[in-house]
C-alpha cells in the first residue's frame, strides 16, 4: 500500500511529498533519485574499467 509522505530528501535538502510504500522508507526526491539511478547503472555498466590503482588506501 503507497501513501503520500513528506520527506526531507538526504541530497537536496529540499522538503517534498513523495509517495512511499509501507515496505521501504524514501531518501531521496524523484528528480534526486532519478539522477542516483543514472549515475548508478553508468557505474554499472562501466565497473569492469575499475583497477586496484584506482581504489583510495586506508592507511
Amino acid at each position: 500500500m503507497s501513501r503520500k509522505v513528506t520527506i526531507e530528501c538526504k541530497s537536496c535538502k529540499k522538503e517534498v511529498e513523495v509517495t512511499q510504500s509501507s515496505k521501504f522508507k524514501r531518501k531521496y526526491c524523484d528528480p534526486c533519485s532519478a539522477k542516483n539511478k543514472k549515475e548508478w547503472k553508468e557505474w554499472e555498466k562501466n565497473r569492469w574499467k575499475l583497477t586496484v590503482d584506482d581504489c583510495e588506501d586506508d592507511d
